[in-house]
């Protein structure tokens, strides 16, 4: 019989993760020929086995390639929900054993380690020699004499900013939110303690370009291309010579050498344009301030960059490269409030690019008046991905956190709640009531009568009708009775047999016995003395049901 259900151990986690950034990540996997089971079935179920035992968890793999050696190559079409919580939860934990050394000063962050490479050294050189600016811009007519550096400034005299401010604060942030939603147009200037100015420049709301001096070598098109492996050395240092040799801008040279063509470089300006802007906020230094303008000197290839966007993206990413225990410190005061969407944020929610999962988690949000406490217990995402997007919601005021939930929404809530509770009562067995399976053992009725009892404590709730207090009395009323029946083992055996047929029973213990063999195969103790323990429960101890229990319960 082919093999379906097959593991892949790694013996470091070093191993693990390089192949997860070459290969499983990108949704592919080769199985070597040593390890690779032979009778593998075209489809199967594979799971890896990390050091420390630590398993994640089946992925679905459909065999693409058969190594004549013994290997197979095998592609893994989709992560369920499950597995990919899995995985959060795993690199979550990564994170946080990265933020403790950091925290004892054994370790550094990569980007906090200068990064002066002798390139980008050579770089700086040569474009300092240009008349011309660094990579950024359209690919407009040439002129004749040497091009202003980088884009052409607007001539201010005479102009009061808009705004200002400094970096440290959120002030920027409210302002780029409110251009946004005003689509406007301007030039943000920031001056940072060193003497460096770097300007954005602002059309219909967001940023289009920006010029910096001195210039910043890793922002410029040519590094970025070369970090990204779309040009090799050679190819860059050719660049530089024709924006030279033929006062070209960066972009326009790398065309002329067949290396871009139009469409790719307003693409990849685009993405320098975002790139640049989530350097600049993540930098808190220095100060700013923003001029409106009725247009722009520049004439500009890219659209403009989708503020919103990029500045929740902006801190979400901050939130995730803060130690994770300053993070969730940061939501302790609103554990206990009622977490509720800005009546002014419509605008600014309908500008950002949620991430499905993040998207997902916004429903999560909309779909009940939730405490803080509780939307950790029922979000889609990790624990740590849930605090990471809940706080930049905050900083981006699209969240309100309120002592108290809209009456109105409450009402509605508890209202659906208490009387669907009440019509499913009239014609509910007791295992309805406690809201349990017929298949229960007693840990679960005690389990069932406090879910129930917790839920429907008449205190809890405030200004209910007359209807829904009588409701809440009747709910706890039958749930006493129901309780105080199923409590007793010897009741639940006569109830079963009273509701249900007896093939039914047999049926289902049966069928328990057999889960709970294929969970001794799979070495899951857990899972197996659970099966056997409600086989036992539907049908009493005979000897065979016996045997399997004290076999489950020795692993």
């Amino acid at each position: 019989m082919a093999t379906r259900i097959a593991k892949y151990r790694f013996e470091s986690m070093a191993e693990f993760l390089k192949r997860w950034g070459e290969q499983i990540s990108q949704g592919s996997f080769f199985i070597e020929p040593e390890v690779a089971p032979k009778d593998l079935a075209k489809e199967f179920k594979l799971d890896f086995i990390l050091p420390l035992n630590q398993r994640l968890g089946p992925f679905t793999c459909q065999i693409v390639h058969r190594d004549p050696n013994g290997g197979v190559g095998v592609q893994i079409p989709e992560i369920t929900d499950k597995v990919q919580r899995d995985i959060d939860l795993f690199f979550d934990g990564l994170d946080q054993v990265r933020d403790w050394y950091v925290e004892i000063g054994e370790a550094v962050l990569k980007k906090d380690v200068p990064d002066v490479q002798a390139l980008q050294s050579q770089i700086l050189r040569l474009q300092a020699q240009l008349e011309r600016g660094p990579a950024q811009g359209d690919s407009g007519a040439q002129s004749s004499g040497p091009r202003e550096r980088g884009f052409i400034l607007p001539n201010l005299d005479g102009k009061s900013p808009l705004a200002d401010g400094t970096m440290s604060d959120a002030s920027i942030r409210d302002l780029m939110m409110e251009l946004a939603i005003q689509r406007s147009t301007g030039l943000l200037t920031i001056t940072r303690p060193d003497g460096t100015q770097k300007w954005g420049f602002w059309t219909k709301g967001g940023p289009v370009g920006w010029r910096t001096e001195p210039i910043q070598a890793d922002e410029t098109l040519g590094i970025l291309l070369l970090k990204a492996k779309r040009i090799h050395k050679d190819q860059l240092a050719t660049s530089l010579a024709l924006m030279e040799e033929q006062n070209l801008r960066q972009g326009e040279a790398l065309i002329d050498m067949g290396i871009l063509n139009f469409g790719q470089l307003v693409s990849l300006l685009e993405k320098q344009v975002a790139l640049v802007f989530q350097n600049t906020m993540a930098d808190s230094s220095g100060t700013w301030s923003f001029t409106a303008l009725e247009g722009l000197e520049e004439r500009f290839i890219t659209p403009p960059v989708r503020i919103p966007s990029l500045l929740y993206r902006a801190l979400r990413d901050q939130a995730r490269s803060m130690p994770r225990a300053k993070l969730l410190e940061k939501h302790r005061p609103n554990l206990d409030r009622y977490v509720h969407f800005n009546p002014e944020s419509a605008e600014i929610l309908d500008e950002i690019d949620f991430p499905k999962a993040e998207g997902k988690f916004l429903g999560v949000i909309l779909s009940n008046s939730w405490r803080l406490r509780e939307l950790f217990t029922v979000t889609n995402l990790s624990r740590n991905q849930t605090a990471c997007v809940l706080w930049a919601l905050d900083e981006l005021h699209i969240l309100e956190f309120r002592d108290s939930e809209d009456l109105g929404r409450y009402l509605e809530r508890v209202s659906s709640r208490v009387l669907s509770k009440v019509r499913t009562l009239r014609k509910a067995s007791h295992f309805d009531v406690l809201e349990i399976h017929w298949i229960c053992l007693q840990k679960e009725v005690e389990a069932g009568y406090d879910r129930i009892k917790e839920e429907f404590e008449l205190s809890k709730y405030h200004d209910l009708t007359d209807e829904l207090k009588a409701g809440i009395k009747e709910i706890n009323t039958r749930a006493e009775q129901s309780y105080g029946y199923l409590k007793v083992k010897g009741n639940r055996s006569t109830y079963r047999e009273e509701i249900l047929e007896k093939d039914m029973i047999l049926n289902s213990a049966d069928l328990l016995a057999k889960k709970g063999e294929m969970a001794i195969m799979k070495a899951n103790g857990r899972e197996a003395v659970l099966c056997w323990l409600k086989a036992i429960e539907l049908i009493g101890n005979n000897s065979k049901l016996k045997e399997g229990l004290q076999r489950a319960r020795a692993l």
